[in-house]
């Protein structure tokens, strides 16, 4: 109860009532259930039958792992020396072309180790009703690239996966390269274009995972038809309306390289959100490049929004940071050396 006393004073006082509701109106809660010792025991029991299972399928992909740990080993050293790397244009196109070949085949097509966007509809889910590491490492492969990816974009971004350990995109890069062989023309797309273009698998990434929100079996029948799963893990066994699907966007592919991962990749969007923090910038371009097809097939344009576009893709691979590629100008030195 509050009274005024001055014209900027009041006092109170409170009364304790002591009221209660009557027994009638209240409804008796049960008392929670204690925990038995069978039940503790149980509940261990599962625990380690878990951990069993996950040791057990660990060791059965022992040497896929290991092939695994090597690439990224590999990897590794070719990011933090890529100035030993780029310094023949050929060492550097056959290095990367060999090392697509062995990510499309071995992590692709023959361990089934490629990433997609359910698996972060998952791990959202997994937050949300109660995490638990067990039903992630079930697959110890696609637990040891997450690990890599997590660590790769506080150094260098999403390019590490997305430019090197990717499988569908190195089956969109190693075929472009086959259709450059047979002088299949390359389509240049002008940038206004591209830059709309490029908001698509933001679009994407963002209704998938509102649908996976609202419902994760939905989020993943929607995901179905990204052509990761019919391309690399089932190698095309499917039905013919996937596989036209994977079919299209591959043969899109072969006249505008890596296609799919510049406007349809939701995956590529959902890392590239991230990568933007990133602590640490190390691969970087080559100095002087003033025009360069944006992702090596549509226009960069000259003006700094440009450049600066060109540039993030540029650090996806040591592509632009080897001396005369085609496709970029490099700018000379008043000694006629090239910068």
């Amino acid at each position: 109860m509050q009274r005024d006393v001055a014209v900027l004073e009041r006092v109170f006082t409170t009364f304790d009532l002591g009221y209660r509701l009557l027994r009638d109106y209240l409804t008796a809660r049960a008392a929670p259930a204690s925990l038995t010792m069978d039940d503790a025991a149980d509940a261990g029991a599962e625990r380690a039958a878990q951990m069993a299972l996950i040791e057990r399928i660990w060791w059965e992909k022992r040497f896929e792992i290991a092939g695994l740990l090597a690439m990224l080993l590999v990897l590794s050293g070719a990011f933090f020396f890529q100035g030993f790397l780029t310094r023949s244009e050929r060492v550097t196109y056959w290095f990367r072309m060999g090392f697509l070949t062995l990510t499309l085949v071995f992590l692709g097509w023959y361990a089934s180790a490629q990433l997609s966007v359910v698996n972060l509809m998952a791990l959202a889910n997994a937050l949300m009703v109660g995490f638990s590491w067990q039903a992630f490492m079930l697959d110890p492969l696609t637990f040891i690239l997450w690990w890599s990816v997590a660590a790769a974009l506080i150094f260098w971004g999403r390019g590490a996966y997305c430019g090197w350990l990717c499988p569908f995109g190195a089956l969109q890069e190693l075929t472009n390269q086959i259709a450059r062989k047979l002088r299949v023309p390359q389509i240049t797309l002008p940038s206004g274009l591209h830059e709309r273009l490029w908001a698509l698998k933001y679009v994407v990434f963002l209704g998938l995972f509102a649908a996976a929100l609202s419902s994760l079996d939905m989020g993943e029948r929607l995901a179905e038809v990204k052509p990761f799963k019919t391309a690399i893990v089932l190698r095309f066994a499917r039905d013919w309306g996937f596989v036209l699907s994977a079919l299209a966007i591959l043969f899109a592919g072969l006249f505008l390289e890596r296609f799919h991962c510049r406007y349809m990749c939701p995956l590529g969007a959902a890392l590239a959100i991230p990568a933007r923090m990133r602590m640490f910038d190390w691969l970087r371009p080559l100095q002087g490049v003033r025009r360069s097809p944006v992702g090596r097939g549509g226009r960069a344009g000259t003006g700094p929004r440009a450049a600066s576009h060109l540039f993030r893709w540029a650090r996806q691979c040591v592509h632009h940071a080897v001396p005369r590629q085609p496709g970029c100008k490099v700018e000379p030195r008043a000694g006629g050396r090239a910068v």
